[in-house]
């Protein structure tokens, strides 16, 4: 009897985990946008909180319970477009990362623990993601922190903005004298190592690189800004007009380009001396004349009344 009772035990257990691996579907998907740990593993459920331009962005997240679901994805846009799609298929821009299952917490039926990681971005981009379950051998596809939403339109979307390694408050270029000033302010440079000056002759693309070495940031990630010069003297040519661009470089070597600005140029034209002296010099010189003559007339004078 008792091994009876022993048999019918495991086939009931092995037949709960058949019709859960192929009907089941997840109890509720969780994520936060926090450095807290989903409950097992090592990791947040999002690393990190506030990435930098080109730095990849780890995703956690829970799912109740184990077996329940053997599918977990991540869809995700960079356009500022809302991302959508079904069954690991985005639809329009959104962008699609597979999760892998990392760890189980909890007393039975355990929880699942699943990862991703979203591909770093751009400077100045803004990432949207969802985030869902489902089992391949059936049952809806759930997605994170929308209840029982089973479609990627009612599903919560999260989202994260990747700042400029270096945000410019202004860009600007003038001539002064036979050199072309242009000067740059920043507003910030979190992530920020350095710059790069570029020029050329049209607005579509720079040609020349002035700077043989990269300007440094005054102060890499700093929230506050800066103000930076540089004199161009190289090779200006008369009548030219000359395009400015400032390329900030991140700690992770993603360039981002601002401008261009413009300066037409005009060599500076030499100055003559008698262009310089518009007053003629010799009613003075004639002046000196009589009065020195008057001096030495009077002076004869005084010496022969002497004598005298």
């Amino acid at each position: 009897m008792k091994r009876f009772v022993v048999i019918m035990v495991v086939l009931a257990a092995i037949l709960l985990v058949f019709v859960q691996g192929v009907l089941a579907t997840a109890n509720y998907v969780y994520h936060e946008q926090t450095n807290n740990n989903p409950g097992c593993g090592s990791g947040a459920y999002m690393n990190p909180l506030a990435p930098t331009a080109g730095q990849a962005v780890n995703i956690r997240f829970k799912v109740e319970y184990q077996f329940y679901t053997n599918q977990v994805r991540v869809y995700y846009t960079t356009d500022g477009s809302n991302p959508s799609g079904a069954f690991g298929a985005g639809t329009g821009t959104t962008q699609v990362t597979a999760a892998t299952y990392d760890c189980t917490f909890g007393s039975p039926p355990l929880v699942d623990v699943a990862n991703a990681t979203i591909p770093g971005q751009l400077g100045n981009t803004t990432v949207k993601y969802k985030i869902s379950a489902w089992h391949s051998g059936g049952g809806a596809e759930i997605f994170a922190n929308s209840g029982g939403c089973t479609t990627s339109d009612c599903a919560t979307t999260f989202s994260y903005n990747v700042p400029l390694a270096a945000a410019l408050a202004d860009l600007n270029a003038a001539q002064q004298g036979s050199a072309i000033l242009v000067a740059w302010e920043t507003v910030s440079e979190i992530g920020n190592v350095g710059f790069n000056l570029w020029r050329g002759v049209s607005p579509s693309a720079p040609d020349t690189q002035l700077n043989s070495a990269l300007i440094p940031s005054q102060a890499p990630g700093s929230s506050q800004g800066f103000s930076y010069e540089w004199a161009d003297e190289a090779n200006l040519v008369n009548g030219t007009t000359y395009y400015y661009w400032v390329e900030d470089v991140d700690v992770n070597g993603v360039l981002t380009r601002h401008g261009p600005v413009s300066v037409a140029y005009s060599a500076p034209t030499a100055v003559t001396l008698t262009d310089a002296s518009a007053t003629p010099t010799w009613p003075l010189t004639a002046g000196a004349l009589l009065v020195g003559g008057l001096l030495a007339f009077l002076i004869a004078a005084m010496r022969r009344r002497t004598a005298s």
